[in-house]
């Protein structure tokens, strides 16, 4: 069997695993408080009077954090949990938590900020709570998250969303995970991070709208950051396309918690929900506050819940609230190196919303390194597009030159190239290792070789 078959093979293995354990139960564990019940989540006063991404609090994570090897947790040097000053979706001072996590063998220099796909409107399902062992959860980004660790890089992840779970609100998305970077330069004396790091975002599929708004707003919100570069996949550029693409599918469940999570963001949206909302079906539908017993909307018609079906997508709040927090590239052109990922046959998000957007952007002067896969699908994609997207960010840390033009290219697992193919296999290597309990950090580097 060819090298690429075997790779190929082993991908689809762990890409089926990835669907088996997306946020799925774990063996009872320590007890482990949710951020509703921990004084940790509850900010500190004067907010108003602290930069965006200013430290308010800090502490080592109560819990180890969980691996997919329910028996063994994720063995890293440390985890901290930092309580940052960010601002909301309407100008408004707030709040918001990151984890940051060291590897053994730690790059002082190198820092990824990565967004996870949580995608709830609960903050008891924010990822600074779920990747603890305690939380009885298993995210299979852990994964990617120790490929990342195994680079020896350090690794951010925000909850995004803020206290309030605003699920697919991309300004506050956008500039929480901004601020979660200022924040984690700031700890030196805490973790040993470098307040002079080099950083890179990357995200796939929920994760990309925090990456993706991060990188439109960074010149307007954070013009003192500068970003080596950023990888996004699985991209949902136009949330109107998203809702109307997933109703009716086995997908539905992410509509009404992207809706409530919006109604967190803009109250004049909480209030219309309330007026249109069949009231027999508004229990049901705000089921989503709570992720652990929240229905399940498989299949179902999601414009059946409201008085005007598909009119919450045209009338005047709803449509307001969309244009300014659920169509992304119209908010700022990131000049950061781009490489973006994305399934042709994506069943959340149609490719043809990833294209223009690749395509404005381009023609605005972002410089965008675009790969469509042939053979996957959304969920797939996210293991199978998870090599190209580190072999991108190991270029960028090794101080190899981004492309200074756009470049779109069609690609299926038997045509990837060989630093894809290395980084891949090391996000394998990765899986491996946390099953057999062996410690993330820095082992055997990888290192690219410019023209391999």
């Amino acid at each position: 069997m060819r090298p690429s078959a075997v790779l190929s093979v082993a991908l689809w293995g762990l890409s089926a695993l990835a669907d088996a354990m997306a946020l799925s139960p774990r063996a009872p564990a320590s007890k482990l408080v949710p951020p509703s019940e921990d004084p940790f989540y509850v900010p500190p006063g004067g907010l108003a009077s602290q930069k965006p991404g200013a430290i308010l609090k800090t502490r080592p994570a109560p819990d180890a954090l969980a691996s997919i090897n329910a028996a063994l947790p994720l063995d890293v040097d440390g985890v901290y949990q930092i309580m940052y000053r960010t601002t909301d979706s309407v100008g408004r001072p707030a709040a918001a938590v990151t984890t940051l996590i060291v590897p053994f063998n730690a790059n002082t220099s190198r820092l990824l900020s990565y967004q996870t796909a949580y995608d709830q409107a609960d903050n008891n399902c924010a990822p600074s709570y779920t990747l603890q062992v305690g939380a009885n959860m298993t995210s299979a980004e852990i994964v990617v998250i120790a490929a990342a660790l195994n680079q020896g890089w350090y690794v951010n992840t925000p909850d995004y969303e803020g206290l309030n779970a605003s699920f697919t609100a991309g300004v506050i998305s956008g500039q929480a995970t901004l601020d979660s970077v200022r924040a984690a330069l700031q700890t030196t004396s805490l973790s040993g991070l470098s307040s002079s790091a080099q950083y890179a975002m990357w995200g796939y599929s929920g994760g990309s709208i925090a990456s993706e708004w991060a990188a439109e707003l960074q010149q307007s919100y954070a013009p003192d950051l500068d970003f080596i570069g950023v990888a996004i996949g699985g991209l949902t550029p136009n949330i109107s396309s998203v809702l109307l693409t997933i109703s009716g599918t086995f997908a539905a469940g992410l509509a009404p918690r992207g809706i409530v999570g919006l109604s967190t963001a803009y109250s004049n949206l909480s209030t219309y929900l309330n007026q249109h909302l069949i009231p027999s079906k508004a229990a049901t539908f705000y089921s989503v506050r709570n992720c652990s017993s929240a229905h399940d909307f498989s299949n179902e018609d999601i414009f059946s819940y409201f008085d005007n079906g598909e009119g919450i997508l045209h009338d005047a709040v709803p449509l307001s609230v969309i244009n300014a927090a659920g169509i992304e590239g119209v908010h700022g052109v990131p000049r950061m190196p781009l490489y973006v990922y994305k399934a042709v046959h994506d069943e959340i998000s149609p490719i043809a919303d990833t294209d223009a957007l690749v395509s404005k952007l381009c023609g605005l002067g972002s410089h965008i390194e675009y790969v469509r896969d042939t053979v996957g699908a959304h969920g797939t994609f996210g293991v199978t597009g998870a090599g190209g997207a580190l072999a991108f960010l190991v270029e960028r840390f090794a101080g190899l030159p981004a492309a200074t033009a756009c470049s779109t290219t069609d690609v299926a697992l038997t045509g990837i190239d060989p630093a894809t193919v290395a980084l891949t296999g090391s996000i394998i290597a990765a899986a491996l290792r946390q099953l057999l309990g062996l410690p993330a950090g820095q082992l055997f580097p990888f290192l690219p070789v410019a023209g391999n």
